[in-house]
C-alpha cells in the first residue's frame, strides 16, 4: 500500500481549528483520542518546514509505513504528515484510535520552548 501522506501547513493552533472545521466530525468517529511524544529528532534547531516533513515521509515509508503520525508541532506551526481521516502509525496499540501528535524536540532534556506550548 502506498504511503498515505498528505503535507500540509497551518501557522498556529487557530488556523487548524478552522481548517477542521470544514469538516463533517463524523469522518473522525475512529478516534478515541491523542498521543502526543516528542521527536527528540529533529530537534527544534534542525526543523527545515517542508524539507522536513519530505525527510520524515521518507523515514517512515523506508521502514515499510504505510502512514506515520497525523500532526507535527514544529516551530513554525502545525504540519500535517497523514490525513487526520485515516488511522496512522505513531504508538503500537494506540494507532487504531488515537491521533498521533509529535512535538519537534527533545524535551527530556530541556522543557518546551514557548511558541511550541502555545501551539499545542
Amino acid at each position: 500500500m502506498p504511503f498515505a501522506a498528505d503535507i500540509r501547513h497551518w501557522p498556529t493552533a487557530a488556523a487548524l481549528a478552522a481548517h477542521l472545521a470544514q469538516y463533517d466530525p463524523a469522518i473522525c468517529a475512529w478516534v478515541a483520542g491523542l498521543t502526543i511524544h516528542h521527536t527528540i529528532i529533529p530537534t527544534a534547531a534542525q526543523w527545515r518546514g517542508h524539507a522536513t516533513m519530505e525527510g520524515l515521509k521518507t523515514f517512515y515509508s523506508d521502514k515499510g509505513w504505510d502512514a506515520g503520525p497525523h500532526l507535527f508541532i514544529a516551530p513554525d506551526g502545525i504540519w500535517q504528515l497523514t490525513p487526520m481521516n485515516l488511522p496512522g502509525i505513531h504508538a503500537g496499540r494506540c494507532n487504531a484510535a488515537h491521533w498521533g501528535i509529535e512535538v519537534c524536540g527533545n524535551y527530556n532534556a530541556a522543557p518546551w520552548p514557548q511558541n511550541l506550548a502555545e501551539l499545542a
